[in-house]
């Protein structure tokens, strides 16, 4: 009895690593959005510079340039790594019977 090809390790192993990274860097979104909406003002302060509209989960805060690009980067990189796994999973050649 012939067993079936499995996938190769390698490609396997990729998988997990942009599965597991790109988790990650979705909870570092989540932590860093609730923690700017606790340290972070309630009302646009122009003179600091926080004056780009966050809202987490109804509660509206303010950023500046630097922690709104912050979350846009940890954001970008749970998508990018996300759609790696994805592809990852899709493009892997499916073991055929004969």
């Amino acid at each position: 009895m012939e067993t079936l090809p499995t996938i190769k390790p390698n490609r396997t192993l990729l998988a997990k690593v942009l599965g597991s990274t790109g988790v990650g860097f979705m909870v570092l979104t989540a932590y860093i959005q609730l923690h700017y909406a606790d340290v972070s003002p309630t009302l646009p302060d122009e003179i600091s510079g926080q004056v780009h509209v966050l809202n987490v989960h109804g509660r509206i805060v303010y950023l500046d340039t630097m922690q709104r690009d912050k979350l846009y980067l940890c954001e970008a990189g749970a998508i990018v790594f996300g759609l790696g796994f994805a592809a990852t999973v899709i493009l892997s050649p499916r073991p055929t019977r004969p």
